[in-house]
């Protein structure tokens, strides 16, 4: 695809423990943004919300990392806007995100614990 100037799989990424931000692949996005700054109009696309950060705070961090970098944030999922309802709609679902991923954490625990 010769309008593809650069890809960003999630799945892919080294996750670590507790690692919100700065995992490799977000940084190349965004190392690629500014990079390219000159000349706009950068989407990056993430096919759910969910994929982009693991809690509210990192969500939001990343979103203004990417808008500062020149880019843009879309998903065939969602629609991101700047209207009130728009952020509202965003901002639950990165909340029910971070939700997700909290439980999940408490059931991996819960299963570890000894005599279970």
């Amino acid at each position: 695809m010769p309008w593809l100037t650069h890809a960003f799989d999630p799945a892919r990424c080294e996750y670590r423990t507790k690692q919100l931000t700065d995992r490799p692949g977000m940084l190349s996005v965004l190392a690629h943004l500014k990079t390219n700054k000159r000349g706009g109009g950068h989407v990056v696309i993430i096919d759910d919300i969910s994929r982009l950060a693991r809690d509210i705070k990192a969500h939001l961090d990343l979103r203004t990392a990417i808008a500062g970098a020149g880019g843009r944030l879309e998903s065939p999922s969602i629609e991101f806007g700047e209207d009130s309802d728009s952020i509202l709609v965003e901002n639950l679902l990165a909340s029910v995100s971070q939700h997700q991923r909290q439980k999940n954490t408490e059931q991996v625990y819960n299963r570890q614990r000894p005599g279970c």
